[in-house]
């Protein structure tokens, strides 16, 4: 004789990933392909309490309304809560810094490949020490939550470590052109942008690409590059524009991984401080690519930068890498299984 079925356990994603920044609405199907590689019988959900209230890809999970978030019933009828990935924990993401909210949460809850630094970081100290298990996506998050919580493990963006959507792009001889991926345009980086613009651009082979519409139309994107800026709002749009080009340029982090995902070279730039550009420089560094890192006062010779496409990026080490990191992604995700089960 067998007893009763027993029901799937259920797994609830929290993050930005409705913001309508093209990196961060791929997070939470990325978790939840990781979570049913470790488990194929969970029942996985996502809800996103971003404003802006963007749609974002749910093929391998089902999604709550933003006002879940808000429902302690709701939450606490989760076997796990998984908060992330994503700078969550890098500028203020409500509710995380709300001790009400963090209270009212009774079930196993676990923080997942989080990007912390500034101030986000200490107004959601109750929530960091309250997860069950803490995950952050590089040493620098880790260094900065360090005076918060001891127990905390590295695990790299789940969107560079899934193999989802994007595929190595077909080699080709007639690739030409740049892709340039830069970021929401600031004080600090007009000037470098300005250089760019009028000494490295070239119009008939290049193209400017945006992942986050809003914010960089309104820090002034088509005053600074012109009417020719393409807005994407789906990965598929962005492996069109790099597959004819030789290679990328990005300030952007998700523009990064995604062009790296698909074995196009691309360059880092950090122009910013290093709370802000750390995601990128320690990504670089971790996958052996320090050189490929652009900073302020970088040469923008297209001559140079193409003979170092050719040569900094060795593909294979950067999908051992993946390989390697996606295990240990998989190995946090069975931790917060096993505590959800205590």
């Amino acid at each position: 004789m067998t007893g009763p079925k027993r029901a799937p356990r259920r797994v609830l994603l929290i993050g930005a990933y409705a913001n309508g920044n093209v990196g961060d609405m791929y997070q939470a199907d990325a978790i939840a392909r990781e979570l049913l590689t470790v488990d194929p019988t969970l029942e996985v959900w996502s809800a996103s309490p971003s404003l802006r209230a963007s749609e974002y890809p749910a093929r391998r999970h089902q999604v709550l309304p933003s006002a879940a978030v808000r429902d302690p019933e709701v939450l606490n009828s989760f076997d796990l809560i998984l908060v992330g990935g994503g700078g969550l924990l890098a500028a203020r993401h409500a509710p995380l810094p709300e001790p009400d909210w963090v209270n009212s949460i009774k079930t196993t809850m676990c923080g997942l490949a989080l990007g912390c630094a500034g101030p986000a970081l200490a107004e959601a100290s109750q929530f960091i020490q309250r997860c069950n298990l803490f995950s952050v996506r590089d040493e620098f998050s880790a260094r900065a939550v360090a005076p918060i919580r001891s127990a905390v493990d590295i695990v790299l963006d789940p969107v560079f470590l899934s193999d989802f959507d994007l595929r190595p792009r077909l080699k080709s001889a007639d690739t030409r052109g740049i892709a340039w991926i830069p970021g929401k345009l600031v004080s600090d980086t007009l000037d470098f942008y300005g250089r760019l613009n009028r000494d490295a651009f070239a119009r008939k082979a290049d193209v400017y690409i945006s992942l986050n519409e809003e914010t960089d139309k309104d820090s002034g994107f088509e005053e600074m590059f012109g009417a020719g800026v393409r807005y994407l709002g789906a990965l598929e749009a962005f492996g069109r524009l790099l597959q004819p080009r030789s290679f990328a340029v990005s300030e952007r982090y998700h523009g990064c991984i995604f062009a790296l995902k698909m074995e196009v070279p691309c360059f880092g730039m950090t122009l910013r401080s290093d709370t802000v550009t750390s995601k990128i420089s320690e990504l670089y560094r971790r996958l052996g690519l320090s050189d490929a890192l652009i900073g302020v006062a970088g040469n923008l010779n297209r001559k140079r930068l193409n003979t170092m496409s050719k040569t900094c990026f060795d593909f294979s080490r950067i999908t051992r890498v993946r390989r390697r990191e996606r295990a240990r992604l998989h190995e946090f995700l069975q931790s917060c299984l096993d505590e959800a089960g205590r």
